[in-house]
């Protein structure tokens, strides 16, 4: 079958009919739910803009998505609706393990994340050296795992604030 530009399995053009039928279904439902402009070449999600949208209504949405059957979170930017278990923490345990990295817990790695679509990158049993940037601040009250340490600084700006951290305590950086 074919989807946008991309060939996929008809095991992933089912997954991809599924979602779209819950998006058709909240979209009936709030309707100023716009998709993405990228989510035709996804293969895995289906997403739409969280642009004007309160964390109450994203979470409201959440528990729509969950009681479908199906998993939802969101970034600074867009939404996901998308199979249960797809998350970044198990795709980053996957790598580390693809690399040959110890895992469990991922004591040399440091995850850095934004949004509640960060948040199982600060499961600390399996992530214990965990950053976010300033702007993270505001999903605490809906994010199951947080961070350890956030920067002052938000977005970029907050990134780079990180590395530099982690460059100076490596003494790579004055």
């Amino acid at each position: 079958a074919k989807s946008g530009h991309y060939l996929v399995s008809s095991a992933e053009n089912s997954t991809r009919d599924q979602l779209a039928k819950v998006f058709v279904h909240l979209a009936s439902r709030h309707r100023d739910l716009r998709l993405t402009e990228d989510n035709v070449y996804r293969l895995s999600d289906y997403t739409f803009h969280v642009a004007g949208m309160t964390p109450s209504q994203l979470l409201d949405i959440r528990t729509e998505v969950e009681d479908m059957g199906f998993a939802f979170t969101w970034s600074t930017i867009h939404a996901h609706i998308m199979p249960r278990g797809q998350e970044k923490g198990s795709a980053l345990c996957w790598l580390l393990r693809q690399m040959e990295i110890p895992v469990f817990p991922a004591h040399t790695t440091l995850t850095v994340g934004d949004s509640p679509n960060d948040a199982t990158l600060f499961d600390e049993s399996r992530f214990p050296c965990t950053a976010g940037v300033a702007n993270i601040e505001k999903y605490r009250n809906v994010m199951d795992s947080f961070p350890r340490f956030i920067s002052r600084y938000a977005e970029g700006d907050g990134f780079v604030d990180i590395a530099q951290l982690l460059l100076r305590l490596k003494g790579l950086m004055p």
